[in-house]
């Protein structure tokens, strides 16, 4: 009635109290959406559309919680500060495709996350572990230093170790890793724990018939001068 009267205020009124008597009406939530965006009320109506993806994922209706966030991501621009809602949105969608395993469209919205807020440490790490998920190790390398990049500038370089140790541990055959350990330690002169991490390493590649990655390996380690340089020599002729 209030709309047929070209009561836009009265109309929006009575709509938000019915959503509030009914928080899963979801037709009349989606009438007060649209009733509000022609309004132009769009941070309003970006409240609505996530309670309405929030409500869909109570209902396990998940694709559908995925498009309303995807839809108020359409309208996140004409908002009063884009940025937020935009990282509010994707983190949904986000969560949503990581609780599907579905990692390249998880990958996509981490991306957009990274560019959005990149002092985030949890979506610079996490955005590292899906470029290992999908299967692409150059660019989680990559963005890995990155990162680490812009720890050491922005005055928090104490904590490159331990994530370079926690991802390690996580993938202790990754060569990629292990330098660039090998290398933290060496800078701060543990030279024997930066050894020892090597050793394992070439011992592994060769478990896993990988002999040219084995070679390079104990090559490295000679540089570093081991005390049984001996054992490593011997081993590298054999190999040879």
């Amino acid at each position: 009635t209030y709309k047929v009267r070209s009561d836009i205020n009265g109309a929006i009124n009575a709509y938000e109290q019915a959503v509030r008597l009914s928080p899963l009406d979801l037709t009349t939530r989606l009438r007060l959406i649209e009733l509000l965006k022609r309004h132009g009320e769009i941070d309003t109506a970006l409240d609505h559309y996530m309670a309405m993806g929030d409500t869909y994922s109570q209902l396990a209706k998940v694709d559908s919680a995925r498009d309303t966030y995807q839809d108020a991501l359409r309208l996140a621009p004409r908002a009063e500060n884009e940025t937020e809602w935009r990282r509010r949105l994707l983190s949904a969608v986000a969560e949503i495709d990581m609780q599907r395993f579905d990692w390249r469209r998880a990958l996509t919205a981490y991306r957009d996350l990274r560019r959005l807020d990149p002092e985030d440490e949890r979506i610079a790490l996490t955005l590292v572990d899906l470029y290992y998920k999908v299967g692409q190790p150059i660019n989680a390398v990559g963005e890995l230093d990155n990162y680490l990049k812009q720890l050491v500038r922005s005055g928090r370089g104490v904590k490159e170790v331990g994530i370079l140790e926690d991802m390690q541990r996580q993938r202790p055959s990754d060569s990629n890793l292990v330098e660039r350990l090998s290398r933290l330690y060496l800078q701060q002169n543990r030279k024997d724990e930066a050894i020892e991490l090597l050793d394992k390493l070439g011992e592994q590649q060769l478990e896993a018939g990988d002999i040219v990655e084995a070679v390079q390996t104990i090559e490295r380690i000679l540089t570093l001068q081991p005390k049984n340089s001996a054992s490593y020599k011997q081993l590298l002729s054999q190999l040879r």
